[in-house]
């Protein structure tokens, strides 16, 4: 647990950053002796997400840890799409590989290329159209191993996998509860029918999977 609650230590209170010192591959392969201890599913955004907070001990209500594990170019499995806003605010710091976060402004427009999908997180997820909007890119970083960035609660992005296999580790503080569900924007005409249930990632797929990436990054 010491190199995962330095990194989670080290990402709360620091600023974005480059160059820190973390063996992600050393961290990957703690954690794929650690599978039997914490879940893990298949994301529609096209990654392994798994939650550490157990893992870590004692954190603030409302702060959560994960790790995804992205091992080819993004390709996500929901027919919605990539762009999307998150319900809390999230500091994540590539371990392994490179990415590029791409900051989006959405602008209501009835004539817009995107429709506004609101997702509402339940046994089985709902989708609800909530008008058109015209989509503007406001940045775009390229963020490599050993560099920390982060997004706002409610800021619309996209990531893209620019060198695979890439991991990152996320410290999330939730917004409050009661708080409606996130964003994806979809390219126009979208039917709201995202990724209702996620697939589970078994403790074994687990393990096997993070000692791969582990290795590549290693070679």
């Amino acid at each position: 647990m010491d190199s995962l609650r330095y990194a989670v230590d080290l990402m709360r209170s620091g600023p974005e950053s480059d160059n820190i010192s973390l063996d992600g591959s050393g961290l990957l392969n703690w954690l794929a002796d650690k599978s039997n201890c914490f879940a893990a599913f298949r994301h529609p955004l096209g990654f392994v997400h798994a939650d550490l907070t157990d893992l870590v001990g004692e954190v603030p209500d409302g702060v959560r840890v994960r790790v995804h594990v992205w091992t080819e170019a993004t390709s996500g499995d929901d027919a919605l799409g990539l762009v999307h806003d998150h319900m809390w605010q999230l500091t994540s710091m590539v371990m392994i590989g490179q990415l590029a976060d791409i900051a989006i402004r959405a602008v209501p427009d009835p004539q817009g290329s995107h429709d506004a999908i609101r997702v509402t997180y339940g046994k089985v997820n709902e989708f609800t159209h909530e008008g058109r909007v015209m989509l503007q890119e406001v940045y775009r970083r390229y963020v490599s191993a050993g560099q920390i960035y982060r997004i706002p609660s409610r800021s619309i992005h996209e990531t893209l996998i620019v060198r695979a296999p890439v991991a990152t580790l996320l410290v999330t503080q939730d917004d409050p509860p009661g708080c409606p569900g996130p964003i994806i924007l979809a390219p126009h005409p979208a039917e709201p029918l995202g990724t209702a249930i996620r697939e589970p990632v078994s403790p074994e797929e687990v393990s096997a999977l993070y000692r791969a990436v582990a290795a590549i990054e290693t070679v």
